[in-house]
């Protein structure tokens, strides 16, 4: 089950991640006499997670308190985001979400989303 700062946000619904790889920010220097390049490193990049998925609700207004507990966690602040598989990502935080029209899917409300996170170094 996934996580995002201790509690179950996307537990209503199916979803998927999709983590992003790591990558080195650099600057490079000629150097004089012919010897090439010198790199100098500037510290690793933050790593792109982003989760797409539904949400689903018994009504309308079960699936809005569903988003607002969502969408409180668009905070800066940094969390712990346990993925669909059980990975533990630390020091995440919430970038965007994003919220297609609520439709009814039988008798219950549902709403598709994305979600983009950043994991930052420490």
């Amino acid at each position: 089950m996934s996580r995002f700062g201790g509690e179950d946000l996307f537990g209503s619904g199916p979803h998927r991640f999709e983590v992003g790889g790591l990558s080195l920010r650099h600057v490079l220097h000629e150097t004089p006499g012919g010897r090439g390049v010198e790199l100098s490193s500037l510290g690793r990049s933050g790593r792109s997670i982003k989760q797409a998925g539904d949400l689903v609700a018994d009504d309308p207004n079960q699936l809005q308190g569903l988003i607002g507990v969502i969408e409180a966690k668009l905070d800066g602040g940094i969390h712990t985001l346990i993925d669909d598989t059980g990975r533990s990502w630390l020091n995440t935080v919430m970038l965007s979400i994003d919220l297609s029209p609520v439709t009814q899917v039988g008798n219950r409300a549902r709403v598709s989303y994305r979600i983009a996170y950043l994991q930052v170094t420490p």
